[in-house]
Parts: structure tokens; C-alpha cells; sequence
């Protein structure tokens, strides 16, 4: 495995795991998988086979390709912010301040997203 594809899935793993609020024993848990494997996978000296790529995603509610995507980041908060926005229209909720930037930030992400 290329260094740059452990650092990649380890500096996602590492934000989905804070952003989400699990631990890493908790994933560990998850995964029945031991604690030093998940550190490991967090600081990049490892790489999850397939399946447990498979596991993280499913544990951590995200697409496989977030886990593995050099932009995996802005993906994720892009598609968090949109699900966001668009369940407060749905619930008709009074525009906020914090709704706004999200919405008004979404272009910018996407535009670095797609610059590479």
C-alpha cells in the first residue's frame, strides 16, 4: 500500500472518528478488532483490509469513498452541511446565521474539492 493512501485513510479516519465522536476503543469494539490495530489505522502505519474498510464505513455512517478520497474531508462536511440545510427547510425552521455561512460556504468547498 503507497504511504500516501495510509496517510490519506488515517487523516479521514482521524476526523470522521473526532467528528462522530467515537474513540478509538470503541471502533476497536465495533470491529472486534484490537485497540493497537485501530491506532495503527489512525496513525498511519497501517491499512485496513476491504472488509474492515467495509465495517468503519457502515460503524461511521459514511461512504467507503469518504474513507479513502484525498478530499474525503469536504466531502463529508459538503454532504453534512446539505443534509443539515436540508432538514431544516424540511422542518421549516427560521433561517439561522449558522445556515446560512453553511449554505454560503458550500461553493467554496465544492470549487477546492474540484480543483484537487
Amino acid at each position: 500500500m503507497p504511504d500516501n493512501a495510509r496517510k490519506i485513510f488515517a487523516e479521514n479516519l482521524a476526523f470522521l472518528l473526532d467528528e462522530k465522536g467515537v474513540s478509538q476503543v470503541e471502533l476497536a469494539r465495533a470491529l472486534n478488532v484490537a485497540t493497537g490495530t485501530v491506532s495503527g489505522w489512525v496513525n498511519g502505519k497501517k491499512y485496513p483490509r476491504a472488509d474492515a474498510m467495509e465495517k468503519i464505513a457502515e460503524r461511521l455512517g459514511v461512504r467507503m469513498s469518504i474513507l479513502v478520497a484525498e478530499n474525503g474531508r469536504n466531502v463529508f462536511e459538503t454532504e453534512r452541511d446539505e443534509a443539515e440545510l436540508l432538514a431544516a427547510f424540511r422542518r421549516a425552521d427560521p433561517i439561522t446565521q449558522s445556515n446560512v455561512r453553511k449554505l454560503l460556504n458550500i461553493p467554496e468547498r465544492e470549487k477546492k474539492e474540484n480543483a484537487g
